[in-house]
């Protein structure tokens, strides 16, 4: 590759798998692997003014570009997409970002392991499911009592409450009945906006390559169960950008010690101790064993997972190529953490990159 030129980074995997033979070309474009420790950035080399000034059909290109490189490397290896647009200056550069953000890279690599990610979105028609509604004998029993009791103008406004009440619980057991069958068969999901009236759900999840055929037939028998009501779209498999939670705002020690923090643990503790904290935890806050704010329990079970996987991977990146013991003890004070990542090179300038 070119010196001089600027690095656009589509995603890293392990530094020992290099981009094999006959996958070095992708389209015309030459990649490379950036190595540092176990990490590997996959880069190409672009123009020194990076993207800045590129034309719109130039932009749209490098998109599909992106999208395709780590679609094709995703095939045999796992990926954590970076976010399009990464561009670096140099790869001494990216280096020290890597060397940076190094622990949570390492735990993105183990939680998207042999895993990629799909979407489904489900639209519905409101006004057809409206008219469903308005024939049921339950609802046209609740409408006659309402009668009884209101009248006029007062009943009219009672009426389109219901009514609309009677849609927010369809819609909602209809979602409901979407999760049940496809969060048990999935690694992790993630809600997305609604776009628009007619759609009803909008998640991603994260699904391993051994399960994909296991989630395809349940898609599959969603469609036919619920086809009269709903249409789902299901895009994938795609790489799993939606799980490749990077802060590049964040450095090792800073991620390190909210995970302590997260998982009440000192600065210093074997990777026994960090398990059977994550245990203890992770079933205290269980969405399927708590009882209230569903959505909350959700989000500190994720918060837990996630400060278990940043101090394993700490762990593992402090052993190195010693065995592993859970009884051993690290520590995780700012020195050691921040001492054991540290790249050395001349200019630690990052004012150039652009990161997610």
């Amino acid at each position: 590759m070119t010196d001089g030129k600027r690095k656009l980074i589509f995603c890293v995997i392990e530094a020992g798998e290099a981009v094999p033979a006959g996958r070095v070309r992708i389209e015309e474009t030459e990649l490379a692997v950036i190595p540092f420790g176990r990490l590997g950035a996959v880069v190409t080399d672009i123009g020194a003014g990076g993207l800045d000034g590129c034309p719109d059909d130039r932009i749209r290109e490098y998109m599909a570009l992106h999208q395709r490189v780590n679609l094709a490397l995703m095939s045999d290896r796992t990926v954590v997409p970076f976010r399009f647009g990464s561009v670096a200056r140099d790869a001494a550069e990216i280096r020290v970002t890597l060397s940076r953000v190094y622990i949570q890279l390492e735990a993105a690599l183990m939680k998207l392991r042999d895993s990629f990610e799909v979407v489904l979105q489900a639209h519905w028609d409101l006004a057809s499911a409206l008219q469903e509604i308005k024939r049921c004998t339950h609802f046209q029993a609740a409408l006659a009592a309402l009668g009884r009791e209101f009248k006029g103008q007062a009943f009219v406004e009672k009426a389109g409450q219901m009514l609309f009440e009677a849609a927010e619980a369809k819609r909602n057991s209809l979602a409901r009945a979407l999760t049940s069958k496809l969060a048990p068969l999935a690694a992790a999901w993630t809600q997305s906006p609604l776009k628009g009236d007619s759609m009803i759900f909008n998640r991603s999840y994260l699904v391993e390559k051994e399960n994909e055929t296991l989630f395809d037939d349940a898609v599959n028998e969603l469609a036919e169960c619920h086809g009269t009501a709903l249409k789902l779209r299901y895009i994938g498999p795609l790489p799993p950008s939606s799980f490749a939670d990077i802060e590049f705002s964040r450095g090792n020690f800073e991620v390190v010690d909210q995970a302590l923090r997260t998982l009440a643990l000192p600065s210093r503790v074997s990777l026994a101790r960090i398990k059977a904290s994550y245990r203890k935890l992770s079933l205290e806050c269980h969405p399927d064993r708590c009882l209230g704010n569903a959505e909350e329990h959700e989000s500190r079970f994720k918060l837990v997972a996630a400060a278990y996987g940043i101090l394993t991977a700490y762990c593992r990146a402090a052993r190195g190529a010693e065995p592993a013991s859970e009884a051993r003890e690290y520590s995780f004070d700012r020195d050691a953490v921040e001492s054991m990542f540290m790249a050395k090179q001349t200019t630690p300038s990052l004012g150039h990159a652009v990161w997610n």
